[in-house]
């Protein structure tokens, strides 16, 4: 099996189990909060009491304010997902450095900037608002690790993107001259 092609069947098991996962969840947190005091959790809380092992103050607004965030960033995460596949058959079946591509890079990347901020904002939120003792709170690249690998990723993307715009104009020009 060729590599390419290994790509794009484990980009499709990961994408309809992705689907599959997120589309539960988005179910349960709309049949709860449309029926909060409905018995079928037996008594159980969908909404968290702790992150980071610091309990939450039970702020309806806040949490539901973070599960709104964890659902877009979640239909932003599959979107992404799509995107790549598509980059990965446009690699696969057409010319190497054409426009197609070069802007499937960039979309790629200023989505991935977009979801690192995204998943950033759910983290400020609840270190400025919802943890117990904010005192103890710090800032270092134990909760917000992924945070830079994703914002690095997405400029990588970004230079790619830059990259093939170059190297498609040096094929365009190698090609008037032959």
């Amino acid at each position: 099996m060729k590599p390419i092609s290994l790509l794009k069947y484990s980009l499709n098991v990961f994408l309809i189990s992705l689907l599959a996962i997120n589309l539960l969840k988005l179910l349960i947190v709309l049949f709860y909060f449309f029926n909060p005091d409905h018995d079928f959790f037996g008594g159980f809380s969908i909404l968290p009491d702790e992150i980071n092992n610091q309990p939450i103050t039970k702020n309806y607004n806040w949490t539901t304010t973070l599960f709104g965030i964890d659902i877009i960033s979640s239909i932003l995460f599959i979107y992404l997902i799509l995107k790549f596949k598509n980059l990965v058959s446009l690699l696969n079946t057409t010319d190497l450095f054409n426009f197609q591509q070069q802007k499937l890079f960039k979309n790629i990347g200023i989505l991935l900037i977009i979801y690192a901020g995204i998943k950033w904002i759910s983290l400020f939120i609840y270190k400025n608002f919802l943890e117990s003792s904010p005192r103890t709170v710090t800032y270092d690249f134990d909760g917000t690790g992924s945070f830079w690998f994703v914002l690095i990723l997405g400029l990588l993307f970004t230079y790619i993107s830059y990259a093939f715009k170059e190297a498609r104009f040096h094929r365009e020009e190698n090609e008037l001259t032959v």
